[in-house]
């Protein structure tokens, strides 16, 4: 039941849109009429059937030089896109290296930070190396300054306990 309601619209759309495309049709050659009347006409608004040919002649160069006007116009407005393209393209070329030159030193300062993490790791293993030196050498100097304040507090005592160093000397071969 409602596509026999929606039938009728439809009929009646399609026949405005048949409408509308006739009168755009008949307002289109309205204006290219009217452009050709004018063009034909002397500003005086004789027509060109009761123009002398004279008048003719010199409504043809009017209009000969409006259309140089136009063209010479026209060729400006080129050189000008022209040039305005040269330009751009001159700038996007500028920018092109520019953006190469930032992408390459970006690749540099890449490079040169790996380096220095490398380098920082390379020290900071130094340093740890350089530290467990700097712990066995306070251990030692700690082990000689222990022994040495045993030896003043008590200078007899380490020979009780049977640590005792004789200030003699016995070369190594001499042991048997």
């Amino acid at each position: 039941p409602s596509s026999l309601l929606c039938r009728p619209a439809a009929q009646k759309c399609k026949g405005h849109l048949a409408t509308l495309q006739k009168l755009n049709t008949d307002l289109s050659w309205a204006k290219s009429e009217g452009e050709r009347v004018e063009l034909m006409q002397h500003p005086g608004g004789e027509s060109a059937d009761t123009m002398s040919a004279q008048a003719l002649i010199g409504r043809g160069a009017q209009i000969q030089e409006q259309s140089l006007a136009s063209t010479a116009r026209s060729k400006r407005l080129i050189e000008e896109s022209r040039s305005v393209g040269v330009e751009t393209a001159t700038k996007l070329h500028t920018q092109t290296e520019q953006l190469r030159n930032i992408d390459e030193d970006i690749m540099k300062v890449e490079s040169n930070l790996k380096r220095a993490d490398m380098l920082i790791r390379a020290f900071l293993r130094r340093m740890a190396t350089d530290k467990f030196i700097m712990v066995f050498m306070f251990l030692i100097v700690i082990g000689i300054l222990t022994i040495i304040i045993y030896k003043a507090v008590n200078p007899k005592g380490a020979a009780k306990i049977g640590f005792n160093v004789s200030n003699n000397f016995v070369p190594p071969t001499s042991y048997k």
